[in-house]
């Protein structure tokens, strides 16, 4: 059995936004992790709730469809902030861009110096410390030493099974 909201998405919607004096719409409702707001938008057809954040769901009603690739910028910096009027869409360069002190930072958040011979800069504008990206392979290496064991003898016993019939293939040719 599916549940069936007896208010519209616009009403839910609607009473989870709280408007603040900097005129900005608060989201009084759940949020993500890094502070967006979540909507829950109705549910799909196995029955599973459908979530979506409360400042995309805004700009859509209010504004329109986002274009493909594009991103929603909050103007106001105000990241839980549904309000229209702050909210743009913008290429992930350009939202990149716009962070600004982001880009501008000395170190990563493991504390290793962001130099031009420590840094990955994806062309998206996003950047990556190879230090920590080196200790991150590591580790993932160490938590699956036994699959990469199993892989590399099956990958030897194939090479040399090959190598067999190939072989034979000659001798027998």
């Amino acid at each position: 059995m599916v549940f069936r909201h007896k208010k519209t998405p616009i009403e839910r919607f609607e009473s989870h936004v709280a408007v603040l004096d900097s005129g900005c719409w608060e989201w009084a409702g759940t949020r993500h992790a890094h502070g967006y707001g979540l909507f829950h938008n109705g549910y799909d057809e196995s029955g599973r709730q459908r979530r979506t954040l409360a400042h995309r769901f805004s700009y859509e009603h209010h504004v329109g469809p986002i274009p493909a690739g594009f991103e929603i910028d909050h103007l106001c910096r105000n990241r839980p902030c549904v309000n229209p009027e702050h909210l743009e869409a913008v290429t992930p360069t350009e939202n990149r861009r716009r962070q600004g002190p982001r880009k501008r930072r000395t170190h990563c958040l493991r504390g290793h110096e962001l130099t031009a011979e420590n840094t990955y800069t994806f062309p998206d504008g996003r950047r990556l410390c190879r230090t920590c990206h080196v200790v991150a392979v590591e580790r993932y290496k160490a938590s699956h030493v036994e699959e990469m064991r199993t892989y590399q003898r099956e990958w030897k016993r194939r090479r040399a099974a090959a190598r067999r019939a190939a072989a034979a293939a000659l001798t027998s040719g």
